[in-house]
């Protein structure tokens, strides 16, 4: 069976994770692919995990807790487990079938710069993870947020410093596509919960 990945790592300060990861499952495997979630645990295997943790924990971010040391770590997960695709647990697939689109090695991103699905091989999940640890030491990246400095593996990527390939295979809720990717913010605008808009895209 085709399988993707999704990273989990709870945060004390979020809340839904794990009904919006049975939501996505359902979409996924209702089209043919298997959902397999990993974590930390993973990256812990790899011979660079201490100097990425030493790297990306100090990285200036405004998000809650450790929203974005798990976002930079996931990557580290991939790589460990050989590669593959990796989704965001609020990609929601309403009728994507074929694994095409995800068959290049090569490092891709399909929602631009967003990494909310993300596919290559294990080699290109660990240059990014070496890249991101450069441009750690390069204030250039960082953005103020009231007043904050802030940085993130998407703004990273958006710098245009690291190499991968950009496609648009996910659509941005509230546009409609095979891929659905529920931002919080589209959820917001929405003045919809989350999990609600992605229980109603199951049904399309």
């Amino acid at each position: 069976m085709k399988r993707v990945f999704t990273y989990y790592e709870p945060v004390s300060q979020l809340t839904g994770q794990p009904d919006q990861i049975e939501v996505c499952r359902q979409s996924w495997e209702r089209n043919g692919w298997q959902l397999e979630v990993i974590g930390e645990a993973v990256a812990r295997r790899s011979t660079f995990y201490q100097q990425y943790v030493d790297t990306v924990s100090r990285l200036p971010t405004v998000n809650p807790g450790k929203y974005d040391y798990h976002c930079y770590m996931r990557w580290l997960a991939m790589a460990e487990i050989g590669g593959g695709v990796m989704i965001d647990y609020d990609v929601v697939n309403t009728g994507l079938t074929q694994s095409d689109a995800f068959e290049s090695s090569e490092l891709v991103v399909h929602c631009g710069h967003v990494p909310c699905t993300v596919s290559g091989s294990a080699e290109n999940y660990l240059r990014v993870c070496r890249e991101f640890c450069n441009l750690a030491a390069q204030y250039e990246h960082f953005i103020q947020i009231h007043d904050r400095p802030h940085t993130s593996d998407m703004i990273m990527l958006a710098t245009g410093l690291i190499a991968f390939t950009k496609k648009f295979t996910v659509a941005e809720y509230p546009v409609y596509d095979q891929l659905i990717h529920c931002t919080s913010q589209a959820c917001n605008i929405a003045k919809k919960p989350k999990l609600e808009i992605m229980k109603s895209l199951l049904d399309i």
